[in-house]
């Protein structure tokens, strides 16, 4: 593999502590002269250094967040050994912070660094010492090299974000479309909540249940139903609410975005994951060769958060919540002098009380709430009834600041633990290679001896899960700063959010003790604090920061604490065994991990829900990420969900309709292991046959989409498509494509072209399913949301096996359509859905991107102006709602 190779002084401080040499073997460095002080280190070209295991800490805000990019690649410095088997502890920390304090910090006043900012923190200093400054030399080589295989969120979030500029060259070309930050499904589900008590993920609401009434004057003119002053008022609160979620009436606060960060944007939103585990396997995500594909799938949702903690992203989802919340209130008030109002005529015309003889002969008669059998969705409370509450005043600005923060909570803890869960399982699958290594000879006898090929490719492999992993755990916090009726000082989750309110807990959580040594640990300026816990700050780049700076120091105590326990039990020195010694490369990544995990507990806290999760999974048991919002939905609903198929294709015999109808119901069956609740759920689930011939004798597609809107649509509540079991279905199932099988390329006149035939990834074949979109009209003009969705005719191919855990999830808690699933489908070289789609894919299939291009002019005021909300206006979007509200309630079997 050809190298490049870099030079870098070596400060002549280093050369007194007699154990340099140690140093720079174990930093990858390699002699380029005679003796120190010039050594170099090689690294070939997209390659990192096996020695260091960079995690390219110092850039996990990217250039879409903050301007400056800065280098991730410091972490390969935590590979160092800063002990030598010959020298104590005290000896070489003394050292070198004399060497630190004298050349890098006491002598560079703040802001005056040669190279930018000052070293923050010991290892900072130790690796400009040794390689130089950020963003030069080697280091730069290195953080190029990780941007090049793109498996990490490093290269930022343009091309994604339409304010934040075009794509970098060669990367896939975006389909914008327009993002209402916070969903309109939305407002359904929290009066839902409001009405059962029932919150994201299954917990309980710790407020009074709000009655059936309310919920139909909150899309009631107050000008029906309010007294004085508030009567004036010609449209619905729920009209102002659905304005300031996204209208043409009030758009300051939309995105225009790229379809793949929306697509998993409306999904992450929900507590729905990016792929379900059976997904995960089909496309073979675990194996070596399928790795950039699999990293490229969790980047794609951490750049959801990485999008929410843009400033001005926040700034407007925080706008949108408040102003709700304002409408709320003033919703209340209005609620509250219509039912004093009533109170006050009761009292007018109530009759005189009976005297005592009357009394006493005088039967009280009791009403007794309605109540109506419900399930919470929790598999102990399957008796719970629902008791409807009394009339009178509610409490919706409570409700929401309550529904909003679990719905935070839910939606953050569910990314963080599906990622969390694969990254663990691919960092072992890497560890496990790296221990079963065993090079062709023994390791290299010269301290620099040289990596072979699979050192350097597991290794970078191991830098890009590390700073995935960094990501996932920084980023996946959703800020609550200035959210209006929510707790200050936490997190949707109950994190501290300043120093304060850490110390505080702390002091809680140890039983009132001293306030913990602020200096304890600090060897640096920008590093005292350490010792303090950690707090969820809302400003991700200063989050990052602490991160980093914690497990920095965690690492390191790792280093030294296995150094010295080897100096006690007289093993020999490290220094004796070459650079390349696998079992060196095992040790170090094992550390770093180590490292991490404790730094996830100490920011995060402890989760529950992933520790069981890991608990079950080292046992061998289905592990469980609590349950999704679709699981718990599905479940109160006393309906089944059911899905209608149609035969439509009679070119084969019985036989053959029999082994395709037996190989579609397999597929479909084995799916949600992974999930809370789905024993339940499966049993509603059910696929209803329909032949259009002899049975219905129906003809063309339009004549089924009418039998079904006409006979069938009112019992399958929500669902807005049918499936098709035609030729090629029924093929795909009896006659399946091979991976190794390509599709045909043509030209724009349909001829075979000359260009590279696409790829079929492990996924990309196998039985699919037709799926028709039954509100699709052919006749009608394209409309304002057409862009969005090029060239959609109503109809979708599916991986047959998607559709319970999948394409269902969305469709139950209506947050997307069928049409919603095209653009991805589009640039399979089938023309079938098979889930989010990666930039590993699209190269595969010979595909540019989902479509558009970048344009400067294309200014957010036109293009709002233009496909603002697909075409409503606030009153489409109120009638969205009303729609939306009513099949929910269908589903429950409530009466409002």
């Amino acid at each position: 593999m050809e190298k490049s190779t870099l030079t870098r002084p070596v400060h002549s401080s280093w050369q007194k502590l007699g154990w340099l040499d140690c140093l720079v073997w174990r930093s990858g460095w390699a002699s380029a002269g005679q003796a120190p002080p010039r050594r170099s280190l090689t690294i070939p070209p997209g390659g990192s250094s096996p020695g260091w295991s960079i995690t390219n800490d110092d850039a996990f805000v990217s250039s879409s967040i903050r301007d400056e990019v800065r280098s991730q690649d410091d972490d390969k410095a935590c590979e160092m050994h800063y002990l030598s088997a010959t020298i104590s502890f005290l000896a070489l920390i003394s050292s070198a912070l004399a060497a630190t304090t004298t050349t890098t910090t006491m002598s560079v006043p703040p802001g005056s660094h040669p190279h930018g900012d000052a070293p923050q923190d010991l290892t900072e200093a130790l690796i400009e010492l040794l390689v130089g400054p950020k963003n030069t030399g080697i280091r730069a080589q290195v953080h190029q090299n990780a941007l090049t295989r793109g498996n990490t969120p490093s290269a930022g979030l343009a091309g994604k974000v339409h304010l934040l500029g075009p794509p970098p060259p060669g990367s896939p070309q975006p389909l914008w479309m327009v993002d209402r930050l916070l969903e309109p499904q939305t407002m359904v589900h929290f009066l839902q909540s409001a009405l059962h008590g029932v919150l994201p993920g299954g917990s309980k609401s710790s407020l009074p249940l709000v009655h059936p009434e309310v919920v139909q004057l909150l899309s009631t003119p107050p000008s029906q139903w309010a007294p004085a002053p508030y009567n004036t008022k010609p449209q619905p609160y729920m009209f102002d609410i659905m304005t300031r979620i996204g209208s043409h009436e009030d758009n300051t606060r939309l995105q225009v975005v790229s379809k793949d960060l929306h697509f998993q944007k409306s999904r992450a939103w929900e507590g729905i994951v990016p792929m379900s585990d059976r997904h995960w396997a089909e496309q073979e995500l675990d194996h070596p060769s399928n790795f950039p594909q699999a990293c490229q799938h969790i980047t794609a949702l951490i750049d959801v958060f990485l999008y929410l903690n843009l400033d001005h992203v926040k700034h407007a989802l925080r706008t949108t919540y408040n102003l709700i919340h304002d409408h709320l209130g003033e919703f209340e008030k209005a609620l509250e002098a219509k039912y004093a109002a009533e109170t006050a005529a009761a009292a007018t015309t109530a009759p005189a009380p009976p005297d005592s003889a009357t009394a006493a002969t005088t039967t009280t008669t009791e009403t007794k709430p309605t109540t109506t059998s419900t399930s919470t969705g929790d598999d102990d409370d399957d008796d719970d009834a629902y008791v409807e509450p009394p009339r009178g005043p509610a409490k919706l600005t409570e409700h929401w600041a309550e529904y909003m923060t679990v719905h935070f909570a839910h939606m953050e803890t569910r990314a963080h633990a599906w990622a969390t869960a694969h990254l663990d399982t691919l960092k072992q699958g890497v560890l496990s290679r790296l221990q079963a290594h065993q090079q062709p000879g023994p390791p290299d006898a010269q301290p620099n001896g040289p990596y072979d090929e699979l050192q350097w490719l597991l290794t970078n492999m191991w830098q890009d899960l590390v700073e995935n992993q960094a990501y996932v755990d920084c980023a996946m916090f959703i800020p609550l700063d200035g959210y209006h009726g929510m707790k200050p000082g936490l997190s949707a989750t109950g994190r501290p959010t300043n120093q304060t309110v850490a110390d505080a807990m702390d002091r809680e959580r140890r039983g009132g003790g001293a306030e913990p040594d602020d200096s304890a640990g600090a060897t640096l300026p920008g590093q005292q604090g350490l010792s303090r816990p950690m707090y969820v700050d809302p400003d991700i780049q200063v989050r990052m920061t602490q991160y980093h700076l914690k497990r920095r120091e965690l690492q390191m105590l790792h280093m030294m604490n296995h150094t010295m326990a080897n100096l006690l039990a007289g093993i020999p020195s490290r220094p004796d065994r070459p650079l390349n010694d696998p079992a060196d490369i095992l040790l170090n990544a094992q550390g770093q991990d180590v490292a991490q995990r404790q730094t996830r507990v100490l920011l995060r806290g402890g989760d529950d829900r992933v520790a069981a999760a890991a608990a079950a999974t080292a046992a061998g048991q289905k592990k469980t990420m609590g349950k999704e919002s679709w699981v718990l939905e599905g479940e109160t609903m006393h309906s089944q969900i059911e899905v209608v198929l149609y035969r439509t294709y009679h070119g084969h015999d019985d036989d053959d309709w029999n082994k395709f109808v037996e190989k579609f119901e397999a597929d479909n069956e084995d799916w949600g292991k992974e999930l809370v609740g789905t024993d339940k759920l499966r049993a509603k689930m059910k696929l209803t046959w329909r032949n259009v011939v002899g049975e219905l004798d129906l003809e063309g597609v339009e004549a089924v989409k009418k039998h079904f809107n006409d006979n069938i649509s009112e019992d399958v509540h929500g669902i807005d498509f049918v499936l098709f079991a035609d030729e090629a279905s029924i093929e795909s199932y009896l006659n399946p494509v091979t991976t190794t099988t390509t599709a045909t390329t043509a030209n724009a006149s349909g001829t075979a072209s000359g260009a590279t035939q696409p790829k079929l990834l492990p996924g990309d074949v196998g039985g699919f399913i037709l799926a028709v979109d039954v509100q699709f009209d052919p006749s009608a003009p394209p409309h304002e949301h057409s862009d969005e969705s090029p060239e959609y005719a109503g109809e979708v191919r599916l991986r047959g096996s998607l559709l319970w855990d999948n394409v269902m999830p969305a469709s139950i808690l209506q947050s997307e359509s069928i049409e919603d699933l095209w653009p991805m489908a589009r640039v399979h070289p089938r023309k079938m859905y098979t889930g989010p789609v990666v930039k590993a894919q699209l190269a595969a299939w010979g595909a540019k991107g989902l479509g558009g291009r970048y344009s400067p002019t294309l200014g957010m005021h036109e293009k709002f102006k233009l496909n603002a909300i697909k075409g409503r206006g606030a009153g489409g979007r109120a009638a969205a709602f009303t729609r939306r509200s009513n099949c929910m309630a269908r589903r429950r079997a409530l009466v409002h």
